[in-house]
Parts: C-alpha cells; sequence; structure tokens
C-alpha cells in the first residue's frame, strides 16, 4: 500500500465545520441565535443548556505569572501568614498586592 495512503486520516466529526465554531463560540449542540437567546432570556428561560461553561472566561482577570526574589526572612513570616489564614502563598502576596494598591486608588480619588 503507497506511503500516502497509510497516512492519510479519516475526518472526524471534531474537525467539522461546525465543531470549530461550537469551540470558538463556547456554546453546545443545541446552539440558538442571539435573537432566540436574548428572547429566552427575557422570557426568563434557562440557558444552560446552551451555555458551555467550561469556555467561560473573566475578561481583564486573566492569570499571569510574576517571578521575583525575596529575602529569606520576607518568605518565611509571607508563609506563616499564609498558614495562619489557611491560603496558599501566592493567594496572600496577591491579596496583599490588591488591598494596596486599591487603597492607593481610594486615596488618589479623595485628592
Amino acid at each position: 500500500m503507497p506511503y500516502d495512503l497509510i497516512m492519510k486520516r479519516r475526518p472526524r466529526a471534531a474537525d467539522s465545520p461546525a465543531s470549530s465554531r461550537r469551540k470558538r463560540t463556547g456554546i453546545l449542540r443545541s446552539s440558538a441565535t442571539a435573537d432566540a437567546l436574548d428572547a429566552m432570556h427575557e422570557a426568563g428561560v434557562d440557558l444552560e443548556p446552551f451555555i458551555d461553561q467550561s469556555k467561560a472566561r473573566r475578561p481583564g482577570r486573566e492569570v499571569h505569572r510574576v517571578e521575583g526574589d525575596l529575602p529569606a526572612h520576607l518568605l518565611a513570616a509571607i508563609d506563616h501568614e499564609a498558614y495562619r489564614l489557611g491560603i496558599t502563598r501566592d493567594k496572600l502576596i496577591a491579596l496583599r498586592l490588591a488591598e494596596v494598591l486599591n487603597v492607593k486608588k481610594v486615596l488618589r480619588e479623595r485628592n
């Protein structure tokens, strides 16, 4: 059998244009138009069958990795506080940075 016939694969259902559209939009097989979804929402219909929650995201809240060097005593204090609060080191650092930035924002808006 020629090599090119062996290497060819049959197209799968997942490779169809409809499935790629489904992956892009996050709408499942039981799709509906935007107007139909709007009308269903206004009527109070449960839209759960039409939404793919695994594709849900919160714009502006994506996570980015940050690296930094900290003195050992500061890292020990962070670990102690994180343990006391029952959260991870990463979450404590993010929480404290968010608090500081929020306070600064409030102070700027007051002036």
